[in-house]
């Protein structure tokens, strides 16, 4: 909220779960965060978030007042908040492709919990390659990648398997 920089150097980012809808003014007054990210991403720097993460990381975030609000723009989406929840449960996530959590066919596990929902309208105006990265147990897709970051509303549980970690270490190193 407060920070104007990431401390360099900086191999990976990662943004965890949180409520992002509870600070997007703050969030999004943050200019000189927000063009860090991108110029990080433009770099090829890995991104990672998940849940509140990637709202964070997507165009803009729609509170439940109706207010937009402007986000980090690497992801091509919208995030519009409910007051019901969208999602709750356990995941297991297959890959769809190699990325930086696993070869295709890698088995994860985690779980979703969240109210807001995303809307993909900007996806076909988007300049960037995007990529569906999750198949999930419930025969649903999730999951996107956009160049170096990835994006999700599952929180992956990466001490169920150890191979996700060495996997991400070896890609960063």
């Amino acid at each position: 909220l407060h920070d104007k920089r990431i401390p360099a150097p900086a191999d990976m980012i990662y943004f965890g779960g949180g409520y992002p809808e509870n600070f997007a003014g703050q969030l999004s007054k943050n200019r000189l965060m927000i063009e860090q990210i991108q110029s990080y991403h433009a770099q090829g720097i890995h991104i990672y978030g998940e849940c509140g993460g990637f709202m964070y990381l997507c165009n803009s975030l729609i509170d439940a007042e109706q207010q937009t609000h402007s986000m980090v723009g690497i992801f091509p989406f919208k995030t519009l908040m409910n007051q019901r929840l969208r999602s709750l449960g356990y995941r297991q996530v297959t890959l769809q492709k190699k990325c930086l959590l696993g070869p295709k066919g890698a088995i994860l596990h985690g779980h979703e919990f969240h109210y807001s929902k995303i809307e993909t309208e900007l996806l076909s105006q988007s300049s960037g390659e995007i990529a569906l990265l999750y198949k999930l147990d419930n025969n649903s897709h999730e999951g996107y990648s956009v160049g170096s970051a990835i994006g999700s509303y599952v929180h992956l549980h990466f001490g169920n398997d150890s191979n996700v970690i060495t996997h991400m270490y070896n890609q960063l190193g």
